[in-house]
């Protein structure tokens, strides 16, 4: 975190909050006994959160076999785009990754190869070839999706890996995340949680039609900004004549971002004092039963929330053909690339099982606990099998990817066999 800023957003003792929430989930339709839900609870839920954090974050060696992947990808495509350069990207970049979650690897061609990046399928199967002459593993090339990527795994660490090559957008995208995470350090547990959570629940696979890790992390900032601890970076236009500091420009010069994170408190101010666990609580009932799924658009860029009209993400404005008719059942914009709906993945029947899926995790925290030692977090995170395990992590060829073995606390958060 920036210097000087971390003491602006102290952590508060419970005896200073307020228990929003608690008035919050009194007013929802959920059934629920107020004498559970005391500091008490709210602070147990931070606990629990805390210890899960610490757990998931990468040791010393997990984080070098993840270098090593990297470098290997640098020397292989540096074969077929001689001078490129591998940066992480997705989670790895901002410090959100998971353990086991496979790797987002970004390339950048020198400008001797540019011409290349105009036929960027071109550039995938270039660099697919090599990575099967390399011996890699799973070898998919990946042309028709918006972002044209390479995958593969390492047959030695077992980890995979999403390829794809820098054209402006993804960097924009990781300063605009690393931005916010300076700001909170509230974010990050958020995160880390709730990333373990859809992963537990099988509704953090894209191809299968429910989030990515982007989305989730775009929903969380979302809920963050309307509840007061977060700013809406994109819209502090008067923040350049504040002690000589410009904002960044994004993109085409259209969106901008304010990074002076020291200058800040002179045009924004954190007006939230919950804690994680409060705050856990408040994103889950969010979008169990506050978000309007029907005509909404939650937008981080604006800050609150959008119409599909404001937005045209209609089916009168796109058609109802095949490649429309289900792109807009669950509307995320993305900040950066803002025309671009990074739920668009979920269609009907997906977005009616992660609904199910917020809605079950608002009901257990909203109710507390069912005795002095329950876990509610564990009961939440419950793993479970669904339409897509069967093939995550799986190569079809060669050996078995390594399986995830949780630590000793996590244990807790899986079911008894």
């Amino acid at each position: 975190m920036p210097s000087g800023v971390s003491a602006l957003y102290p952590i508060f003792p419970p005896e200073t909050r307020e228990l929003r929430i608690v008035a919050e989930i009194q007013m929802s339709n959920f059934p629920v006994d107020a004498s559970k839900l005391t500091p008490e609870y709210f602070d147990g839920l931070t606990g629990q959160s805390q210890m899960l954090v610490t757990e998931l974050i990468p040791s010393g060696e997990q984080f070098q076999m993840q270098q090593t992947v990297v470098e290997m990808v640098r020397d292989i495509a540096a074969r077929v785009f001689p001078g490129c350069v591998a940066h992480h990207d997705g989670l790895m970049a901002t410090g959100f990754d998971l353990p086991h979650m496979d790797l987002d690897i970004c390339l950048s061609l020198p400008c001797t190869t540019l011409e290349y990046m105009a036929d960027m399928s071109l550039c995938i199967e270039k660099l697919g070839n090599a990575l099967k002459r390399a011996g890699m593993r799973d070898v998919r090339m990946m042309n028709r999706s918006r972002v044209a990527i390479c995958r593969m795994r390492d047959p030695i660490t077992g980890l995979g890996c999403d390829i794809s090559f820098h054209g402006g957008i993804p960097f924009q995208s990781l300063r605009l995340m690393q931005a916010y995470l300076s700001i909170d350090p509230r974010l990050q547990d958020i995160v880390l949680v709730v990333q373990f959570w859809a992963k537990c629940r099988c509704i953090n696979e894209p191809q299968f039609g429910t989030l990515s890790s982007y989305c989730l992390m775009i929903m969380i900032v979302h809920v963050l900004q309307l509840r007061g601890v977060l700013p809406c970076l994109q819209t502090i236009y008067g923040a350049a004549q504040i002690g000589g500091v410009n904002c960044d420009e994004l993109g085409d010069g259209q969106e901008w971002i304010f990074e002076s994170l020291a200058y800040l408190p002179q045009v924004w101010t954190c007006s939230n004092t919950e804690s994680v666990g409060e705050l856990i609580v408040a994103f889950f009932k969010y979008y169990a039963c506050e978000f309007p799924y029907v005509h909404g658009v939650a937008s981080v860029r604006c800050g609150r929330v959008l119409s599909k009209e404001e937005k045209c993400w209609t089916k009168q404005e796109h058609g109802q053909g095949p490649q429309n008719k289900d792109r807009y059942w669950f509307c995320i914009e993305d900040p950066v690339e803002y025309t671009v709906n990074i739920g668009r993945a979920v269609d009907k029947d997906t977005l009616y099982e992660i609904r199910g899926e917020f809605i079950r995790a608002s009901k257990i925290l909203c109710v507390g606990p069912n005795h002095p030692n329950d876990s509610v977090l564990a009961r939440v995170c419950e793993r479970i099998s669904g339409p897509g395990k069967r093939m995550m992590g799986q190569p079809t060829q060669g050996p078995a990817a390594p399986v995830f073995k949780p630590k000793p606390y996590m244990m807790a958060f899986l079911p008894p066999k």
